[in-house]
């Protein structure tokens, strides 16, 4: 996991569970595909993608899931990509251009968490049980994979030589 992103990612968790109040939340246990998902008591799901530097999210137009549209079984209600506020600028003239069916949210100075455009809803599908399931076990695993780090942590600092 990209240790630069945390903050950011920590901003989302804490935007959704207490401003959203969304019952579900995980992080990518691989931390290959989107960063944080998120599911409202109405079964609807969010998508929250955080991309720190233009580069990244230039790149983030050409996934297929952007290229062919999202799949209604699979995919989110709401798509949100997610800055820092030092490319806020620079990246909402580029959403609106090549990426407007996304939502645009910044993480300002001293960890403020704004939602600057609000994500259209890409379809009316709700998640069903098997889904809910599914993201009860992302966060299950992401909650184990944190514990685990912490501890190799710790474990880390107890042999450094004096």
């Amino acid at each position: 996991m990209n240790s630069n992103a945390l903050p950011i990612k920590a901003a989302v968790v804490r935007h959704v569970v207490y401003h959203m109040r969304h019952v579900l939340v995980a992080i990518e246990p691989s931390f290959q595909a989107h960063d944080v998902w998120s599911m409202s008591s109405a079964r609807r799901e969010y998508e929250w993608e955080i991309k720190q530097h233009m580069s990244d999210l230039r790149r983030e137009k050409n996934k297929p899931k952007h290229r062919f549209g999202f799949d209604p079984f699979t995919g989110p209600n709401h798509f949100y990509i997610v800055v820092p506020e030092c490319i806020e600028v620079d990246a909402k003239k580029w959403l609106a251009k090549h990426m407007p069916f996304a939502g645009f949210a910044v993480l300002r100075a001293h960890g403020l968490f704004e939602i600057v455009t609000p994500a259209p809803l890409l379809h009316k599908r709700r998640a069903d049980l098997k889904r809910c399931s599914k993201v009860a076990r992302w966060t299950s695993v992401t909650l184990a994979d944190l514990m685990q780090s912490k501890a190799n942590d710790g474990a880390l600092e107890q042999r450094k030589p004096a």
